[in-house]
């Protein structure tokens, strides 16, 4: 039986199979993060991306928020 292994690995991945903990970890870390910036909100996607790149060692995704002219919000996630 072969197994085959995928070459991207998600935080989930990551979370399951290796560290238990991870998904912990990089909360902690968001939530420095947060603070470090004086409680100032609107930066959670940001913090959650820059927690994961300083745990994982991996490059950091940035997070673009879109607002459309009807008041609807959109996120756009893709790396630095």
């Amino acid at each position: 039986m072969q197994h085959k292994h995928s070459p991207s690995v998600t935080a989930r991945t990551l979370t399951t199979d290796r560290h238990p903990n991870l998904e912990e970890e990089f909360r902690h870390r968001a939530y420095e993060l947060y603070e470090a910036r004086g409680l100032e909100a609107g930066h959670d996607l940001d913090d959650w991306f820059r927690a994961e790149a300083a745990i994982t060692g991996t490059a950091p995704k940035t997070a673009v928020r879109a607002t459309a002219h009807l008041g609807s919000s959109a996120v756009f996630i893709g790396n630095a």
